[in-house]
């Protein structure tokens, strides 16, 4: 398994036919090959899960190479298990990446692509989305937080960063303070990486003033960095030690995804503890603030450009798919043809 997608040494990690590279090249054939350290963790955990599959249903079948009919077999049984569509599209493509580093073909016919795109349609019609909440929600939302307390300072920053900058939970946890700059009576954040910018091209986010203080990005910001007391690092971290007699205290471990997950449906989620054991249809997520500020700015007449100049999503097919306007009362053009 770890010789499959290594993280170490430059000239292991690729196949045969790249081994008479020079260590300059090599280093950039490998960046190529491998991709993002993130997608690298993502690919080594899907494999882990596939091998366990084989060895369940094809006792002594190794991973590589893999046929197209165990391919298409296993890609089915993770649709009939509920897998969500990115899901699958995920193993496979970590599946396909095993065999490329391994200077294999992946396992490619007719049949494994009718599989596949029949799988596309049956899962994609039950695709699951994060469920959107208005800014009335969020403002009453986020003045309630107690702010007297290093817990209420940080998620109330993270709440009105997270939907004001229509940011990824993956990009809330990476950042730095040092991608934050007040420009031009704005609060600029710079993202080194994000899903849809794996080069490292620049981009930035734009955070503004808002009229309340109690509702402001930049201020709520200002408020949570002066408690970190440090100009360099992660911005969103844990909290530690915190007892029945003692509050707790900073550290300097970033925030992992899965508690801004539990944050964001702790605030915003009044279903979180009535859903019953594996429901996660149409609930409130950590993605819940990148649809919500879509669906707000679409709500409120905004422009597809400035949308995506927010959202840097890269086509506007991906804006409709993001805006959650869907009440048949209130956003049906019927009421507005002037009859």
């Amino acid at each position: 398994m770890a010789d499959l997608l290594p993280s170490t040494a430059v000239a292991p990690l690729l196949p045969a036919s790249y081994q008479g590279l020079d260590e300059t090249t090599a280093s950039y054939a490998h960046a190529g090959l491998h991709g993002a350290a993130n997608t690298q963790r993502a690919y080594q955990s899907d494999l882990k899960q596939v091998i366990t599959w084989l060895g369940t249903k094809h006792p002594g079948t190794p991973l590589l190479p893999m046929t197209p009919a165990v391919l298409a077999d296993y890609a089915a049984s993770l649709a009939e298990s509920g897998k969500k569509l990115s899901t699958i599209h995920r193993r496979v493509a970590a599946i396909n990446k095993a065999h490329e580093l391994a200077g294999l073909l992946p396992p490619k016919d007719a049949m494994l692509a009718v599989v596949l795109k029949g799988i596309n349609r049956k899962v994609g019609k039950t695709q699951r989305q994060a469920k959107a909440f208005t800014v009335a929600r969020l403002k009453k939302t986020v003045a309630s937080i107690d702010t007297s307390t290093l817990q209420g300072l940080r998620d109330r920053a993270l709440l009105l960063i997270g939907f004001s900058g229509a940011f990824r939970r993956s990009e809330l946890v990476a950042l730095d303070l040092e991608h934050f700059e007040l420009r031009d009576g704005a609060l600029v954040v710079t993202l080194p990486r994000s899903k849809t910018n794996q080069e490292g091209n620049r981009e930035e986010k734009a955070l503004f003033y808002s009229p309340s203080p109690l509702t402001c990005p930049i201020r709520a910001f200002e408020a949570w960095r002066d408690k970190l007391n440090r100009t360099t690092g992660p911005v969103f971290v844990r909290l530690v030690g915190a007892s029945k007699h003692s509050q707790p205290k900073l550290s300097e471990r970033r925030l992992a995804g899965a508690a801004v997950n539990k944050l964001v449906q702790r605030y915003l989620d009044d279903t979180v503890n009535s859903r019953k054991p594996g429901d996660r249809s149409n609930r409130i997520t950590a993605h819940s603030l990148r649809a919500s500020f879509v669906t707000e700015a679409v709500r409120t007449g905004q422009n597809t450009k400035s949308i995506m100049n927010q959202t840097k999503h890269k086509s506007t097919a991906m804006v409709e798919r993001y805006q959650r306007n869907n009440d048949v009362i209130a956003d049906n053009a019927a009421q507005n043809i002037g009859l």
